[in-house]
């Protein structure tokens, strides 16, 4: 291969690898589309998101201490979860005898992810 066929090789692998960059780039960008409309749709279906039976100012009718059985039917779970979920320490309870009473500022708080609880 003599020097002008070289070039004109090297010419087309470049025109190649442009062509395919172009490619890649016009992919890579429709990826990011198609993940912000994903994200923008999950944000709107998280703001209309309500807890089961709780809307935002019926806070205040909740009982000041609560128990497990109001845990579970604020987040819509069975009473095995409920249970799980106090035991793992996510939020303050206490427990009197056998009985587990959980402060509603501190379970609004944990909730809302204002903090540990």
């Amino acid at each position: 291969m003599n020097t002008k066929q070289q070039f004109e090789f090297l010419k087309r692998r470049l025109v190649d690898l442009q062509q395919y960059v172009n490619r890649e780039i016009e992919l890579i960008i429709d990826d990011i589309k198609r993940l912000e409309r994903k994200e923008e749709d999950h944000k709107t279906q998280m703001s209309d998101f309500k807890f089961p039976g709780v809307c935002d100012d019926s806070w205040r009718d909740l009982p000041e201490v609560m128990r497990p059985t109001d845990i579970k039917q604020i987040l819509g779970i069975g009473q095995q979860q409920a249970y799980e979920l106090i035991n793992s320490n996510q939020f303050h309870y206490v427990r009197v005898g056998r009985t587990i009473l959980i402060p509603k500022k501190t379970f609004i708080n944990w909730l809302e992810g204002n903090n540990k609880g």
